[in-house]
């Protein structure tokens, strides 16, 4: 490989192209390019929807996306991860399954069935 073209592969690599496309316009082999990107890149990192190369700020979250509309694309695309931090409760007062977050610690489906449960159920639940 020459150096013009580890030049144009970390041009082409700045402006956002993945490895195969790279690969095909210099008509070299997909593992090569990858091979040199990951030695010049040195811990980089890349948008996941886009390609483009994210500026990681210190001592804070690495970031994954270069920008909101990035990150709404590629969770359209993809799903959202949030599976895992979701929880399946019953509801205490009309016994329906909803989903809700797990750091949300809720116990009624909606604000009617809280309502309902405070006032016309009894003794609430809330102090214990």
């Amino acid at each position: 490989m020459t150096n013009q073209q580890k030049q144009q592969i970390i041009k082409m690599r700045d402006e956002g192209l993945g490895y195969g496309l790279i690969a095909k316009e210099l008509n070299l082999s997909k593992s090569t390019v990858s091979t040199l990107c990951k030695k010049l890149e040195n811990g980089a990192t890349y948008c996941l929807e886009c390609g483009k190369k994210l500026v990681q700020i210190e001592n804070h979250k690495k970031r994954k996306y270069c920008s909101d509309q990035c990150r709404r694309s590629y969770l359209r695309k993809h799903g959202n991860n949030n599976k895992k931090m979701t929880l399946e409760i019953e509801c205490q007062c009309c016994h329906k399954t909803f989903k809700t977050f797990k750091s949300l610690n809720r116990k009624y489906c909606s604000w009617d069935c809280y309502l309902e449960k405070r006032y016309k159920g009894g003794e609430s639940d809330e102090g214990k």
